[in-house]
C-alpha cells in the first residue's frame, strides 16, 4: 500500500486540490485508489456531520427551554419549522454545557 503525500486528510487534500501535479494519483497508488480514499474521507466527513448534527440539535432543544423557537429563529436567522426540526433530531446523547 502507497504511503499517501496527497491523500492525508480531507482539509489537507482539498488544500492542495488547485495545485496538484500531474501524475498525483499514481503516487497515491492509482485511480482506483484514490476513489477509495476519497470514500473514506466522505464516509469520515459523514460521521463528524452527524455528530455535530446532534449537538447543535441538543443545544437548541437546551435553549428552547428558556427562549420560544420563534425567538432562536429569529437570532439564528432560520425559519421557525428550521427551529422545530431541530428539536426533533437525533440529539447528542449525554449534552454538558
Amino acid at each position: 500500500m502507497p504511503q499517501n503525500k496527497y491523500l492525508t486528510t480531507p482539509e489537507q487534500f482539498l488544500e492542495q486540490l488547485d495545485k496538484l501535479p500531474p501524475g498525483w494519483a499514481e503516487t497515491e497508488g492509482g485511480l482506483l485508489e484514490v476513489v477509495k480514499r476519497l470514500g473514506q474521507f466522505q464516509d469520515e466527513l459523514n460521521n463528524q456531520s452527524q455528530q455535530i448534527a446532534a449537538v447543535r440539535a441538543a443545544a437548541v432543544t437546551q435553549l428552547l427551554k428558556s427562549k420560544s423557537g420563534a425567538e432562536i429563529a429569529r437570532e439564528l436567522g432560520l425559519g421557525r419549522a428550521n427551529i422545530s426540526r431541530l428539536s426533533k433530531a437525533q440529539k447528542w446523547s449525554n449534552p454538558t454545557w
